[in-house]
């Protein structure tokens, strides 16, 4: 593989991190109930998942500094190929500057720096009530919205007649008449005073799916952070803890990842923004495979080709931040192979030394 020294100083320099933040420093958390989106029996599990993900991110911004490094060394070429595999970045400087970007914000984030209202996490969707779109419109206070009529009497504003949600729940057809979107109905936070626009899950609600984890949202200030119960229990193909599990030759780094990769998924969407984390694509091999065949195709209502929402994509981020994380780790070293190591530089286990 061809590597263009870069002049470019920060693209390999790596910075400090503080770690002296904690779960409960980063969000707003309800400690003292399991109830209404709390997450009191979660509290240590959190603390884990928050200290993996510094590991998570380390790793990931590890990679720009042994990518400096002299090819003929070991990390030099691990480091390069797992630019490659990961992001198809050879000697981009703009696309490798942009995913080490992502990557520093999200450890700033983890180190306590943020310029926003400080994030409500939840430890299920119970702090949300599903509500009509006929429903009363309720204010800042959680009071209806009234409206006043010429002849005196008052009424009070349905939700669909508020101007401010119309985006969220009508769009402009063809004719240029709002219509109503399909399956979006308004879900209040008595916690936030706001409402949110999301599916209707037929009849249910976002941890109804059982393919569903945990979601970002940002149309509340401050924004907030979902978990369904299913992504804080076991669950087939994913690690207790980081590392907890010995790759085996041929493994694909989906099968490696922690339970705390939700929250590190997560974070790019809380620290980046939704439209700048578009989740492209959830399986390693799928990624791979639309890479193979057009990595530059349209992507079906998006204004971004596949490569450019791939090094945008959460999911991509944690399989490389997971696959670097392993090749740091020596314990599976022996006597007459002390250097040995994991690493997934081609997306699947492979023992180098």
């Amino acid at each position: 593989m061809r590597w263009v020294l870069l002049v470019y100083f920060w693209l390999f320099w790596v910075p400090a991190q503080s770690t002296d933040t904690s779960f409960q420093s980063l969000f707003v958390v309800k400690t003292d109930t399991d109830n209404n989106g709390g997450c009191a029996q979660y509290l240590d599990q959190f603390e884990t998942f928050i200290a993996e993900c510094k590991e998570l991110v380390n790793a990931g911004l590890q990679v720009f500094e042994d990518a400096a490094k002299p090819v003929s060394t070991r990390e030099g070429r691990v480091a390069r190929s797992y630019l490659w595999t990961y992001f198809r970045i050879n000697d981009d400087a703009q696309a490798m500057a942009s995913v080490k970007n992502y990557l520093t914000r999200v450890k700033d984030f983890l180190g306590g720096e943020t310029s926003t209202d400080k994030a409500h996490l939840y430890c299920n969707d119970e702090w949300l009530e599903k509500e009509h779109l006929t429903d009363a419109a309720k204010d800042k206070d959680g009071n209806d919205r009234w409206q006043d009529y010429p002849d005196g009497s008052r009424a009070p504003y349905a939700i669909f007649q508020i101007p401010e949600y119309r985006e969220y729940l009508f769009f402009k057809n063809d004719d240029g008449m709002w219509e109503p979107i399909s399956d979006k109905v308004p879900y209040w936070s008595d916690d936030l005073k706001d409402y949110i626009f999301d599916s209707d899950y037929e009849g249910g609600t976002y941890c109804t799916p059982a393919a569903n984890l945990a979601v970002t949202q940002e149309r509340t200030t401050p924004k907030t952070m979902t978990f369904c119960p299913r992504a804080l229990r076991s669950r087939n193909y994913v690690t207790r803890t980081l590392g907890s599990r010995a790759p085996t030759r041929g493994d694909s780094i989906q099968v490696n990842v922690p339970l705390s990769g939700t929250l590190y998924h997560e974070l790019f969407h809380l620290v980046i923004g939704n439209y700048h984390t578009y989740d492209l694509e959830y399986l390693w091999s799928k990624q791979q495979k639309a890479l193979e065949i057009n990595p530059y195709q349209a992507v079906k209502n998006q204004d971004r080709d596949y490569l450019s929402l791939l090094r945008e994509n959460p999911e991509t981020y944690l399989f490389f931040s997971v696959g670097y994380w392993y090749f740091q780790q020596t314990r599976w070293g022996t006597v007459a192979k002390p250097n040995r190591r994991w690493s997934f530089h081609s997306g699947v286990a492979e023992l180098i030394q």
